[in-house]
C-alpha cells in the first residue's frame, strides 16, 4: 500500500483543466488505481474504458476499498443527480466527469512527470527486445540512483502512465518501455514523457497488420530518436538496425553498441559461451551474461551505454550486468526430469524467432535440439513469405525435431521438410502439443518454446511440471 502523499485534487483539476474547487489542496492522493477490487485506500480510481466493460461503473467499489476520488466517463453517470459540475461530491468524495478517462490518465502523468524534480527518463523501444533491454538498465542504474521501472511490459498508453504515476516523487530515473502496434503511438508516448535518454534496440517485421511494411516499422520506432530531448542522448543498437539510416537530431548526441562491429562506441568481442552463460569482453574488461543467448549481449551493451550516460563506470555496469536473470517467458530457462526448458513464448516476430532458431542450433551439448513453434501474428500480407522464410531457416539448422502449433507454422514446418528436416510434428494447439511432447521428450533433450502470446506455449511448461510431479506420485523417481 501506499503512504507518501503525491499529488492533489488541486493538481488534478489544474492538470485536466477543470475549475479548481475550495479547499481541493486539502484532498490528498498517494497514487493511482484503475482496478476497483483492489485496496485503493488514498487512490484517485481511473474507470478506463475496456472492450466489454466501462470501468467507470465501479467507482462506488472503489470508494468502499478506500479509494479518495475517481475519474469517470460521462456516459457513467447518466441519469444520477448532481451533474451540474464537472467535479461532484459522492459522500464527500470527489467524483471527476470528463469525455475520456484515458486521456485524463495521461494528461494527469504528464502534469504528476513535472513534479518529479530529479527525474531523468529512460525510454526503450524495438520490434523485439525492449523488456530485456529495460530490465537490464534498471539492474545497472538501481544500484546508484532511485530508479522505477515499467512493471512487466506496461508498454502502451496506459501503462506508461501508470509507471509514471507510480513513482515516489524522489524519483532520480524512470525506465520505460515504449511500444507500438500503429503509426503515431511512439511519438504520443514521447509526448507522454520525452526521453532524456532514448534507446533503439531493433527493427524489424513485427506489427506489419499496423504499421503496413518494414519501412514504416523503421519511421515509427525512430520516432523515439527524433524526439529525443535537446541535450540527451540517443543508443542505437547497431547489431538490430542499421544505423546510418537513423537521423539524430541536432543537440542529442550518439551511442551506437555492436558485438559484431568494432566501428561501434561501445563495441564487444569474443562473445562466447561457457556453460550456461555468455561471455564477452568491452575493452579490456571482461563481461558475463547469466544466459546462453548470445544474442542478448548487444541488449546488455545498449544498457551498458546508457550506463555511461549516467556517469556509472564500465567496470560496475558490466558487474551489475553479471548479475541480471531474463524476465519471465523471455529466454527463461529450467530443467524438468533432465529435460532443458527455454521459455521464449512471451511474443513472436520474425527477428525473434530468427534469433531463437540460431540459439537452439548452436546448443550442441544437448542430445536432441526440439524447436516448438507457434505463428507469428499481426504480420499482415507478409505473414506467409515469412513464415516460409523461417521454415527455410530451420531446415538449414542443426536443429532436430520441429513441433508446429497452429495454421501459419504448418506452411513453415511444410518448407523445413522440402529442405529435407525429416522430424516434423504439426499441432494446432498448444495443449495437443503438450500432450505429444509430454511422452516424446526425454532426459538430455533441449526444448525451446517461441511463439506469438495468444498462441499460449508457455502452457507447454506448466505442462512438463505437472509430468514431474505425476511421475512423483506415481513413484518415478
Amino acid at each position: 500500500m501506499l503512504h507518501e502523499v503525491r499529488f492533489s485534487l488541486k493538481d488534478v483539476c489544474e492538470w485536466l483543466s477543470l475549475a479548481v474547487l475550495q479547499g481541493s489542496n486539502k484532498i490528498l492522493f498517494n497514487g493511482v488505481a484503475t482496478d476497483s477490487r483492489i485496496n485503493c485506500d488514498g487512490l484517485l480510481f481511473f474507470g478506463l474504458l475496456g472492450e466489454k466493460v466501462d470501468g467507470g461503473k465501479f467507482y462506488r467499489e472503489a470508494f468502499k476499498n478506500g479509494a479518495r476520488g475517481a475519474v469517470v466517463n460521462a456516459k457513467v453517470i447518466e441519469g444520477e443527480e448532481n451533474q451540474s459540475s464537472e467535479i461532484h461530491l459522492v459522500n464527500g468524495k470527489p467524483l471527476i466527469i470528463v469525455n475520456d478517462t484515458r486521456n485524463a490518465l495521461k494528461r494527469c502523468a504528464q502534469g504528476y512527470l513535472k513534479k518529479l524534480k530529479k527525474v531523468r527518463v529512460v525510454a526503450i523501444t524495438g520490434s523485439c527486445g525492449k523488456t530485456t533491454t529495460k530490465e537490464m538498465v534498471h539492474t545497472i542504474l538501481t544500484k546508484r540512483y532511485k530508479t522505477v521501472k515499467a512493471v512487466e511490459s506496461y508498454n502502451n498508453l496506459i501503462g506508461v502512465s501508470l509507471t509514471i504515476l507510480s513513482a515516489p516523487l524522489d524519483t532520480e530515473v524512470l525506465v520505460l518501455e515504449f511500444g507500438t502496434s500503429a503509426p503515431g503511438e511512439i511519438g504520443l508516448l514521447c509526448d507522454v514523457a520525452q526521453p532524456d535518454v532514448s534507446v533503439l534496440v531493433a527493427v524489424g517485421e513485427a506489427h506489419l497488420e499496423g504499421l503496413g511494411s518494414l519501412e514504416g516499422v523503421f519511421r515509427e520506432k525512430t520516432t523515439i530518436v527524433k524526439k529525443t530531448k535537446k541535450g540527451g542522448v540517443t543508443v542505437l543498437n547497431g547489431d538490430g538496425l542499421d544505423v546510418k539510416r537513423v537521423e539524430v537530431p541536432e543537440g542529442v548526441r550518439k551511442i551506437v553498441v555492436s558485438a559484431k562491429s568494432s566501428d561501434a562506441t561501445v563495441f564487444a568481442e569474443d562473445v562466447h559461451r561457457e556453460g550456461g552463460s555468455v561471455r564477452f569482453k568491452v575493452g579490456q574488461l571482461e563481461g558475463r551474461l547469466n544466459t546462453g543467448a548470445v544474442h542478448l549481449v548487444s541488449n546488455g551493451l545498449c544498457a551498458v551505454a546508457v550506463a555511461d550516460v549516467f556517469g556509472i563506470s564500465r567496470e560496475s555496469s558490466l558487474k551489475s550486468l553479471s548479475e541480471f536473470s531474463p524476465a519471465k517467458m523471455r529466454m527463461e530457462e529450467r530443467f524438468v526430469d533432465g529435460v532443458r526448458l527455454i521459455n521464449d513464448a512471451y511474443n513472436a516476430n520474425f527477428i525473434s524467432v530468427c534469433a531463437a532458431v540460431k540459439h537452439l542450433s548452436g546448443l550442441s551439448e544437448q542430445k536432441r535440439r526440439i524447436f516448438v513453434f507457434g505463428d507469428m501474428l499481426e504480420l499482415g500480407e507478409y505473414s506467409e513469405r515469412l513464415h516460409e522464410e523461417v521454415g527455410r531457416q530451420v531446415g538449414e539448422s542443426n536443429i532436430d525435431v520441429m513441433v508446429s502449433v497452429g495454421r501459419m507454422s504448418r506452411i513453415a514446418a511444410d518448407v523445413a521438410s522440402r529442405y529435407g528436416f525429416k522430424k516434423v510434428y504439426k499441432f494446432d494447439n498448444a495443449e495437443e502439443a503438450a500432450q505429444f511432447l509430454n511422452g516424446f521428450v526425454s532426459e538430455g533433450d533441449v526444448v525451446l518454446a517461441k511463439g506469438s502470446r495468444k498462441i499460449q506455449l508457455d502452457t507447454l511448461i506448466t505442462s512438463f511440471s505437472c509430468r514431474k510431479n505425476r511421475r512423483r506420485e506415481d513413484g518415478v523417481a
